[in-house]
């Protein structure tokens, strides 16, 4: 009888052992995960491309991009200029990418209120910062018109006072720009302090 439960005993155990090896928690290998900082992201995104165009509800505009590097040939700073003529689309396209930033962090230093957003065509500079990174947004506006005198000649070749209406015609150009500070200079750079 000793021996049966000896026998017994020895096969629970090398059961429980079996059971245990085939539920056992699988050892996690150390892994190293390399982020991308943000500001690589972005111009891996626009990287080999000179343009892009954006869509709104009130029509499309084109912007040339422009990526810097530093001088290590990293990416500081990612920029791109857009111009259009239609006020709604400026209007919305810049509103919508300020929440964006906003969203992801970003705080203005001025104040900054979508209803003065047309002050950026005025020589104000609205700068967004997050840590090391910063969002800048910068315009001013082209005005022409339709007429290139106040006289014009008249069927005699002689000259008289132009009674046409005037025309004018607006178009916008701004630039946005998301950058990162810790990348201006490269590894060689050394801080200066006044």
């Amino acid at each position: 009888m000793k021996n049966l439960i000896c026998f017994f005993t020895a096969i629970a155990i090398l059961f429980s052992s079996i059971t245990y090896s085939q539920n056992k928690p699988a050892i996690k290998k150390k892994t190293t995960a390399y982020s991308k900082k943000e500001i690589d992201i972005l111009a891996d995104k626009y990287k080999g491309k000179d343009e892009i165009t954006v869509y709104t509800s009130h029509g499309e505009m084109t912007g040339n991009i422009n990526i810097e590097n530093n001088p290590d040939d990293k990416p500081q700073s990612v920029s791109i200029t857009f111009s259009t003529y239609n006020e709604e689309i400026y209007k919305e396209f810049i509103n919508g990418i300020i929440k964006q930033k906003q969203k992801q962090g970003y705080h203005c230093n001025d104040y900054y209120d979508s209803d003065n957003i047309q002050n950026i065509f005025l020589g104000s500079i609205y700068t967004f910062k997050r840590n090391n990174m910063y969002f800048i947004i910068s315009g001013y506006v082209d005005k022409q018109s339709n007429r290139t005198s106040d006289f014009k000649t008249d069927f005699n070749g002689n000259l008289i006072l132009n009674d046409e209406p005037i025309i004018y015609t607006f178009n916008y150009f701004f630039t946005i720009e998301t950058g990162d500070n810790s990348r201006k200079g490269g590894k060689k750079a050394e801080k200066f302090e006044f």
